[in-house]
């Protein structure tokens, strides 16, 4: 009997059988909670406001002036 069999056998053990199906559930609703959990989180921290580059008078890009806190190359669009 190799090694491979044996292994088949054993999970074929309808108690054996149970406890691995019931143990995969269990993992499989943990991950789906904390996968949920984090997309909410994630869905809480995304602002509404779309921004959009900032342009010029000649239709430019405005560089972003690293000396103030507020990004000038970007401007919320509601």
């Amino acid at each position: 009997m190799t090694f491979l069999q044996w292994l088949r056998e054993f999970f074929d053990i309808p108690e054996v059988k149970e406890k691995t199906t019931a143990a995969a559930k269990e993992v499989k609703n943990i991950v789906v909670e904390g996968a949920e959990e984090v997309a909410t989180q994630t869905k809480a921290k995304v602002s509404k406001i779309k921004r959009k580059r900032s342009r010029n008078k000649k239709g430019r890009f405005v560089p972003d002036d690293p000396t103030t806190k507020k990004n000038e190359a970007y401007e919320d669009k509601e």
